[in-house]
């Protein structure tokens, strides 16, 4: 059986999945060019990457900037 963290990650994965068609979706509907498209993709892989980058840091650093082990 699954952990429940790995149900919610997969969730998120497959949340990301879906709003990425969306985007891709809309795209397609004002016509935005596939070199524009790659530009955007990249920039919302970056954006993702930064966030959880910072979630990441908070998490073992916590506010105090020092290693927390829980």
């Amino acid at each position: 059986m699954a952990r429940k963290s790995e149900v919610l990650a997969s969730s998120i994965g497959h949340l990301l999945d879906m709003k990425l068609v969306k985007l891709q979706n809309i795209w397609d509907d004002v016509g935005i060019q596939e070199d524009k498209r790659l530009e955007r993709m990249a920039s919302a892989k970056k954006c993702i990457e930064v966030f959880l980058k910072k979630r990441s840091m908070e998490i073992l650093f916590g506010a105090s900037g020092q290693r927390s082990w829980f």
